[in-house]
């Protein structure tokens, strides 16, 4: 009985595996050539008109355009691994990594770090436990952190624990690694080169949801990108494609009007700027019984109990994602920030700023954007009062979100519908489900009738009804100097090797992590006495729910006479 309990307790002990995580991490330094990426879709054609037994025919062209990004010649990039020894799941709620250069005294730069899409939980990262007889559980990131110049220096990595303690209710520190050198050259050999987003994947696909009844269009001419189930597209270079569709109406089962989307996405490859789309409406009159002069059948108009006429509402151009990021900006100073200069004389201040995006490691909200026809069949002008479009995951689970969708308006500001028109409205959901689910709309006229679509359904696969894009993947950068106040002073000039971040009377559009780094000139000072420069900068998320990031430093000049 003894030998059995013995045994029996180490097996115990065995499966019971406590021990300390840690974190590690990499670093190679690299020569760095950068492109984005951007994508049009246009076309002469805004509406086409098919009687039935006849063919109706729409050219588009699309561009894909890469262009050299304006970002620091230098790139660390490297892993981060966790490893966790204990026999229960680590909780992390971030991972950051940061670059330090001594020899500048200068403050950390932020890196941008992608991490994969393990399985959360309550919006954590998890990292697999100790399996004995297996090894530990890792969980490995990669990072990206733009550097101003060639020097060398370190970086480190951090990943904060939740909860605060661990399952021995020991404190659970946030985990720290030990700084990881880089240099120029220091994998060996000729100086490394990387090159971000040299090529990217691209595809052009028609919402089967937009043209319901239609045949599937037909390219009859030219060169169009293959459709988002199929085999993508590669390029490396701008390139543009021009063709022509065809529609065919057969029968009057293709009868009506539709408003019919159609979008070109274009991806990155190797490179943290996310996928990049552009959607075109097209207007396609089936069997318009005006031109033919005899009534539309009125079989297909919906009616209220009381047989009055309603409005028709119709879903289109589903397009969406959930990939999503956030962004921050840093001031940071290369000289010191108090100086002493002599009436008469200039100084030179050097400014490090930095605008970062990462990608979001929690769960982000899916954003579904489309367009909405409101058609009214009757021989009343309707005022909509209201026009909404609601969500609701296939599984219930997903609270009903609700939002308002923004329609054409008639002068005055109200929204009119003549008898036999119609308007478009643009919609935007965002929920935070990662189920299927649908979508619908309903309006509200003045005189209180209300009408409502069919349910639309969101697939949110590659092949489904959701283009794939990206939440905030853009953001609008600026910086400037202050101004109006007492001892306020502004830089008389900048340095010719200077790269000036966008100013606030001409801010720019960032796709990806920017830092510039600049020299100012301060005077010649006139006016003895203290005085300051203030720097702001401030960097916009384009979509989602972050507020502009913005981040001041200050420098003092003493004057004396």
């Amino acid at each position: 009985m003894k030998a059995i309990a013995v045994v029996l307790l180490l097996l115990g002990a065995a499966m019971l595996v406590h021990g300390q995580p840690s974190i590690a991490l990499t670093a190679n330094m690299f020569l760095t050539t950068a492109y984005e990426w951007s994508v049009t879709k246009t076309g002469p054609d805004t509406s086409i008109s098919i009687q039935q037994g006849s063919a109706g025919t729409a050219s588009y062209t699309v561009a894909f355009t890469r262009t050299a990004t304006d970002i620091p010649v230098y790139t660390v990039q490297g892993q981060v691994t966790v490893t966790n020894p204990n026999s229960i799941q680590l909780q992390l709620s971030q991972i950051q990594v940061q670059a330090q250069y001594p020899a500048a005294a200068a403050g950390p730069i932020n890196s941008s770090v992608s991490c994969p899409q393990y399985e959360t939980l309550d919006s954590m990262l998890l990292v697999d436990p100790a399996v004995p007889g297996s090894g530990y559980g890792t969980f490995v990131c990669n990072y990206t952190v733009l550097l101003p110049s060639a020097d060398e220096g370190y970086v480190v990595a951090t990943a904060i624990q939740t909860p605060s303690t661990d399952e021995f209710g020991d404190p659970a520190m946030p985990l720290v690694s030990k700084p990881t050198g880089f240099a120029v050259g220091q994998i060996g050999g000729d100086q490394p080169v990387l090159t971000l987003g040299e090529c990217a994947t691209v595809n052009d696909t028609f919402d089967p949801l937009s043209f319901q009844h239609l045949r599937t269009p037909q390219t009859i001419s030219g060169t169009k990108p293959p459709d988002s189930n199929k085999q993508p597209d590669k390029i490396c270079s701008s390139s543009s494609y021009s063709y022509t569709i065809q529609w065919t109406v057969t029968d009057t089962s293709s009868c009506g009007d539709y408003i019919v989307s159609s979008t070109a996405v274009v991806a990155p490859i190797d490179s943290s700027q996310g996928p990049q789309s552009a959607t075109a409406y097209l207007e396609v009159n089936a069997c318009n019984y005006a031109e033919q002069g005899v009534p539309a059948p009125v079989a297909d108009q919906p009616v209220a109990d009381d047989d009055t006429p309603q409005l028709t509402l119709s879903i289109s151009g589903i397009t969406g994602g959930s990939s999503s990021f956030s962004w921050g900006a840093a001031n940071q100073l290369m000289s010191p920030s108090s100086l002493t200069i002599s009436k008469g004389g200039s100084v030179e201040v050097t400014y490090t700023t930095s605008f970062t995006r990462s990608q979001n490691t929690q769960p982000a909200p899916y954003t579904i954007t489309g367009a909405l026809t409101v058609t009214n069949p009757t021989a009343e002008t309707m005022e909509l009062t209201e026009v909404e479009v609601s969500y609701s995951s296939s599984d219930g689970q997903q609270q009903q979100v609700d939002t308002a969708a923004s329609c054409q308006t008639s002068v005055g500001g109200s929204v009119i519908v003549n008898p036999g028109a119609y308007v478009i409205c643009i919609f935007t959901v965002i929920y935070n489900s990662q189920e299927n689910g649908y979508v619908w709309a309903s309006a509200v006229t003045a005189n209180g009738l209300n009408s409502q679509s069919e349910q639309v359904p969101v697939i949110l696969s590659d092949a489904g009804t959701v283009t794939p894009g990206a939440v905030a993947g853009c953001a609008t950068a600026q910086q400037s100097f202050q101004s109006g106040s007492p001892g306020l002073v502004l830089p008389a000039s900048f340095t010719s090797d200077s790269q000036v971040p966008p100013s606030s009377s001409s801010p720019q559009q960032l796709c990806d992590s920017a830092i510039y780094t600049y020299t100012a000139v301060f005077g010649p000072f006139t006016a003895c006495g203290k005085m300051q420069a203030v720097n702001v900068a401030s960097v916009n998320p384009t979509g989602g729910q972050q507020s502009t990031q913005s981040a001041a430093i200050t420098v003092a000049f003493t004057v004396l006479c």
